[in-house]
């Protein structure tokens, strides 16, 4: 199969796995997650490891983490590298758990201090606010 995909041009598609809110399309051995044709992760390392060093650089004394929109597990997987108690992950679409921990490389995923919440981003956060939920540094 060839042409492009998502965002990303014209490629040769070797695989492609699709399910009514995402998409795996491998490309040269490397798993591309799509989430409605926008670009969420791949398989191989890139600039999302550093969504979570840079924070932990800045503010290392951390030990409760939200991460709002997992991608393909990459951030999560990092923040785990670090003495946190608590990492809560917060995706609109409920089934990216699963297919994440499915494709992609997520042995951390099953971490004891991983919470998956199922919500909107926006609103997990407007009730962060207001009190209703846990806190995070």
């Amino acid at each position: 199969m060839t042409g492009g995909y998502g965002c990303i041009g014209a490629e040769t598609v070797k695989w492609l796995l699709r399910n009514s809110n995402a998409s795996v399309v491998v490309d040269d051995e490397v798993r591309k997650l799509y989430m409605n044709r926008h670009w969420q992760g791949s398989s191989r390392k890139n600039h999302q490891i550093m969504a979570a060093h840079v924070p932990m650089l800045v503010a290392p004394q951390s030990r409760r983490i939200l991460v709002v929109g997992v991608g393909a597990g990459q951030t999560p997987s990092r923040f785990l590298m670090y003495d946190v108690d608590a990492l809560h992950r917060v995706d609109i679409v409920p089934v990216i758990f699963d297919f994440i921990e499915e494709h992609f490389d997520s042995d951390c995923m099953s971490d004891s201090r991983i919470e998956r919440i199922s919500d909107d981003g926006r609103n997990y956060v407007a009730s962060l606010r207001s009190g209703l939920r846990h806190h995070f540094d």
